[in-house]
């Protein structure tokens, strides 16, 4: 089946929930309306036909492209029609807009005995949470009615242009709760004579605070002693306790309950994609941009929404450098006639990106909306359902990138289980993607281009081709189109701009960064400030592999100084591996999480019971020498030691000699070193002179254990594989880990 995105009129706020599909039948196959699948099934039993629908109204959903009802409008409409009390619940997306309003000017329209004459109060009354969906309310009403007056209250225009139409006389009424009250209180309004009461989105109106306003505006209509009450139809995509509590006291005991989304463990539309980015804060501005250049890039039409949590947090992401999209910002503090311009220019396509509260979660549907980013997982589930559906409608798919920091994993996973969704964790596009991208829209953009603008750019083409090549001509074209003069390399890690990502590889498991830091040491030397260069590290899973970015000024000294051993390889990598999400970014303890045991560099945690962490608290209370506990210096240069240090020395913490550190001690003596010298200065694995452990050409054995077994006279020992194979233990204590320190020398 396929199907063909058109935009009826460009109309601020509107939402013609399937009346932007022009759906063309080629074969048998399933179409998708977004939440549900629409079979052909489904459309015959939507056929106009088999409804009371008179032909000026059909001939109006027509003109709108809207050829057969949803499941919502046919499961829905004859109950409404035959005026009984109705609860309806269905996903956002289907239709349920045109649900009741095709049913209620059909029952207006029939209804004889009213004449429409100035003044007359009004007979339906629709209310809504936010002014988008008033609007869009009033639009679809206002689209299939005829001889009849649709009036639209909401704040933020003139209290007298809205009373004046009233006092003009209306049958329809769309109205938010609170301007509406505040016209009731004023006597400007007469209910009395109100036949169909409709509370849409009711979940999220009764959850933005207004139920008492909702319960005062419907004590109007319905009262005690009351012989004949309104008839009350009831719309929203979820339906918690609470709300079904609220809404049923004023239905019939015989109501209707029309529910599209029993059994369907899902709460979000099928059409939608889900996918999600680890992001750090500082970030999120260039990570946004480029997942918009990605998965906003399938035509020049596509539009993109990004969901912030604040006002605050939408401004600053609309005035970041690093968003190169044209965006705009949209939420309450923004005047009404603003929004409803900065909408009717997203609408039309004058820009492509949006960024918002949930203000504009609801009551929003322009089909062109292929993705939809938020910027953290919502606390409140049913706001991330209501946010991914302003994609994916309207039959369209639709992609929704929720991003997230490593403390906010707990928060994503409890949206999949109450959303019943997956989310698909995806690394932030690399600058080999963007170029890409990049390339295909400028091609794209080529078709766009008239005979008569080819015309004006034809004479200074030839003059190019004369004197260059004209694929390298057409290539900077198209370089030029995209905004691609130049490439600058950027981190496939931390995304940082003349960054180059790197993966440091060692045959054991590594406990924490240090033995990273000290192999850049190695390389730049001791002065090399690592911990600052490598802010963020992550690594692997099974924790053989450390990843992280180097400014890509250093790249020519690393790759020239670093050599490759049997145990320890380091390289530039053009692809991620999979990495250990505790891992990645650190805050507070560190990488794993501090002093709760983790893995991390930025907090040792106990020293005197385990490396990464445990209950004996950090070395000292600040950032100075955790041997003399003072600041301005590094623990090797110390010139003095109190004892705390890791030797008992100010020297090399294996001999207690100076002049020298640890790993080129030429006398290992054991008396204060870590437990590992072997009575000589050689290497630990072989014990032969002349190379480090590391550098060792031999394959990795058993060791006998060294003497000394402590680190500074008591503590915790370093701990080998034991030598199984030549049938004796390696010591005292075995492990399968080499563990490494985070500073070691």
């Amino acid at each position: 089946m396929k199907l063909k995105i058109k935009q009826e009129q460009m109309v601020v706020n509107d939402e013609q929930e399937n009346g932007t599909d022009e759906i063309t039948k080629t074969n048998d196959e399933k179409i998708s309306s977004s939440n549900v699948q629409v079979t052909d099934d489904d459309k015959e039993k939507g056929n106009f036909k088999n409804f009371k629908i008179s032909k000026q109204t059909i001939k109006k959903l027509k003109d709108r492209n809207v050829n057969f009802l949803f499941p919502v409008q046919a499961q829905s409409y004859n109950h409404i029609h035959e005026q009984k009390d109705c609860l309806v619940q269905a996903y956002t997306g289907t239709g349920k807009t045109l649900a009741f309003s095709i049913p209620i000017v059909e029952l207006l329209q029939n209804d004889t005995s009213v004449k429409l004459t100035r003044g007359r109060p009004p007979r339906v009354l629709a209310l809504a949470p936010t002014r988008e969906l008033t609007k869009q309310i009033s639009d679809d009403f206002q689209s299939i009615v005829t001889d009849m007056s649709v009036v639209t209250i909401y704040g933020g225009k003139k209290y007298e242009d809205q009373e004046n139409s009233i006092r003009n006389g209306c049958d329809i009424i769309v109205a938010t709760p609170g301007r509406l009250k505040d016209i009731i209180d004023k006597k400007r309004l007469d209910l009395s004579k109100i036949k169909h009461v409709i509370l849409d989105e009711v979940d999220r109106m009764l959850d933005m605070g207004f139920i008492d306003d909702v319960e005062e505006i419907l004590g109007h209509m319905f009262k005690s002693k009351q012989e004949v009450k309104p008839q009350f139809v009831v719309f929203s995509a979820t339906m918690p306790n609470w709300v079904l509590k609220t809404t049923t006291k004023y239905m019939t005991k015989d109501y209707v309950t029309v529910d599209l989304v029993k059994g369907n463990a899902q709460k979000t539309s099928s059409n939608v994609e889900h996918l999600a980015v680890a992001c750090t804060y500082q970030d999120r501005a260039g990570v946004i941009n480029s997942l918009v250049q990605i998965y906003s890039s399938n035509s020049l039409d596509g539009r993109a929404i990004v969901f912030c949590e604040t006002k605050k947090e939408a401004d600053e992401l609309s005035v970041s450098h690093d968003i190169k999209a044209e965006a705009h910002v949209l939420h309450g503090d923004i005047p009404q006639d603003k929004r409803e311009l900065v909408l009717r220019k997203f609408r039309e396509g004058k820009y492509r990106l949006l960024i918002t509260t949930d203000v504009a979660a609801r009551g929003l549907d322009i089909p062109e909306v292929d993705l939809v980013l938020v910027t953290a997982p919502p606390k409140d589930v049913e706001a991330y359902i209501h946010r991914s559906g302003r994609t994916g409608r309207a039959g369209a798919q639709g992609k929704c990138i929720c991003l997230y920091k490593s403390n906010q994993q707990r928060d994503l996973r409890r949206v999949e289980v109450e959303a019943g969704i997956q989310f698909t964790r995806i690394e932030p596009p690399g600058t080999a993607d963007l170029l890409t991208a990049s390339s295909a829209d400028a091609v794209k953009a080529l078709d766009s281009v008239t005979d008569a603008a080819k015309a004006h750019f034809r004479d200074a083409a030839e003059k190019i081709l004369a004197t260059c090549d004209a694929a390298d001509a057409l290539a900077a074209a198209l370089a030029c189109i995209s905004g691609t003069t130049s490439i600058v390399p950027r981190s496939l890690f931390t995304k940082k701009e003349n960054h180059t990502t790197y993966m440091f590889s060692v045959t054991d498991e590594m406990k924490g960064a240090g033995l990273v830091f000290t192999m850049l040491r190695k390389v730049f030397g001791e002065d090399f400030d690592a911990k600052g260069k490598c802010s963020q590290i992550g690594f692997t899973k099974d924790y053989k592999s450390a990843v992280f970015d180097i400014p890509s000024e250093l790249d020519e000294i690393l790759q020239e100084k670093w050599k490759d051993s049997p145990r320890m390889q380091m390289k530039a990598i053009t692809e991620m591996p999979l990495l250990d999400d505790a891992s990645r970014y650190g805050s507070g303890g560190g990488f794993g999480g501090g002093g709760g045991g983790g893995r991390g560099f930025s907090s040792r945690g106990g020293y005197g019971s385990s490396r990464g962490g445990g209950n004996s608290g950090n070395r000292n209370s600040s950032n100075a020498c955790f041997k003399c506990n003072k600041e301005g210096h590094k623990s090797f240069e110390c010139p003095e030691a109190n004892g705390a240090g890791r030797s008992g020395g100010n020297g090399c913490f294996k001999c207690g000699k100076e002049g020298h550190k640890s790993f080129d001690c030429p006398d290992a003596k054991g008396s204060g070193g870590r437990g590992q010298s072997n009575g000589g200065g050689g290497c630990f694995n072989c014990g032969k002179d002349g190379h480090k452990s590391f550098d060792c050409p031999e394959p990795k054995k058993g060791r006998p254990s060294f003497g000394g077994g402590s680190r500074g006279g008591g503590g915790m020992k370093r701990s080998f594989n034991g030598n199984h194979e030549n049938g004796h233990s390696t010591g005292e204590t075995t492990s399968k880990k080499i563990k490494f320190d985070d500073n070691d020398d």
